[in-house]
């Protein structure tokens, strides 16, 4: 069986870029004259985190021989696998729902205007709990001993 932890630590060291900008555009979107375009790079990084995210939830089953079938409803069948598998918090678990349902809507929202406040609340509610979601990845998955070897 392959072992993924050297894949997971990469993948989120590029989140670690996405938080990064994540955190920038907060800044940004607190100010009142912000420009359109950080609504959108926001939106954009948070479908970054996402698919990011899912990317690490796959692999972290994977190295369990846990397999999810490919279907319509893959990505929620994913999320309940993993949650069955690996602990979450609660709120973690509706954050990274609510990612999964806003990822979607990015995906077919060209051409929409996104809406400031719920952009603003997504961006914090992830820099809330992206740190506690990244750090019961790596315990469960052993990366601090893997890295360390």
């Amino acid at each position: 069986m392959k072992d993924y932890r050297g894949d997971i630590i990469s993948d989120f060291r590029r989140l670690d870029n996405v938080i990064r900008y994540l955190r920038e555009y907060q800044r940004e979107l607190a100010q009142k004259n912000y420009h359109d375009s950080v609504l959108s790079a926001s939106a954009y990084q948070l479908q970054h985190l996402y698919t990011g995210l899912e990317k690490i939830i796959e692999k972290s089953l994977a190295s369990k021989n846990i397999k999810v079938e490919k279907s319509a409803s893959y990505h929620k069948r994913l999320l309940k696998t993993y949650v069955e598998n690996f602990h979450l918090a609660e709120n973690e678990i509706v954050f990274v729902a609510d990612l999964l349902a806003f990822r979607h809507f990015t995906r077919s929202a060209y051409g929409s205007e996104l809406d400031a406040t719920l952009i603003r609340q997504k961006v914090t509610l992830a820099l809330t709990v992206w740190d506690g979601i990244k750090e019961k990845i790596s315990v469960q998955m052993q990366l601090d001993r893997w890295s360390a070897e």
